[in-house]
């Protein structure tokens, strides 16, 4: 997903058109954009969901894809945002599904979140920015967060995957 920029003001501004310009021409992906909301929840359902598969499985995103239940409770968390993300207010367009699967393809098979590499490493997880934030907006915005509030307590087994939902519920839709 591209980097993305908004005027504070909505109003054309050539400096900032400028700027993103020059990153653009650095070989940065970066877009100015009108939807900056819309913008942060598609990068926050991406990245909920693949903090949360990849640290409570503690498994690279190759593994996840390959396997049909662990690939199931991946985009089942990230369905579980989006709902939370359309409860809020925010407009995902209709090709966002494709566009998740798109992105989920594209990532190198040894990917891990870096939430998932914290317990090996002795540092706090990211628990609370971002599975305990689905859970609390959630409850806000009274949405479903059964799956937010298991992400939340499934850090705490050291033995791994032991399955939550079935192959059948591997779509986005």
């Amino acid at each position: 997903m591209p980097e993305s920029v908004v005027a504070i003001n909505r109003h054309p501004d050539d400096v900032l058109t400028s700027y993103v310009e020059q990153i653009k021409a650095a070989d940065i992906d970066i877009t100015l954009t009108d939807h900056i909301l819309l913008d942060i929840w598609k990068k926050f359902v991406l990245l909920s969901g693949t903090s949360g598969i990849t640290a409570s499985t503690r498994q690279p995103l190759g593994v996840i894809r390959d396997d049909e239940d662990m690939r199931a409770f991946f985009y089942k968390l990230m369905r579980e945002t989006i709902a939370v993300g359309s409860a809020a207010g925010v407009k995902f367009p209709p090709d966002f599904p494709a566009e998740l699967d798109a992105l989920v393809g594209g990532f190198a098979p040894m990917m891990k979140a870096s939430m998932a590499n914290d317990p090996d490493a002795g540092n706090r997880l990211e628990l609370d920015w971002l599975a305990g934030k689905v859970v609390a907006l959630g409850r806000e915005y009274g949405t479903s967060r059964r799956l937010g509030r298991r992400r939340s307590t499934r850090f705490s087994s050291p033995t791994g995957w032991d399955g939550y939902v079935s192959a059948a519920e591997t779509s986005i839709v």
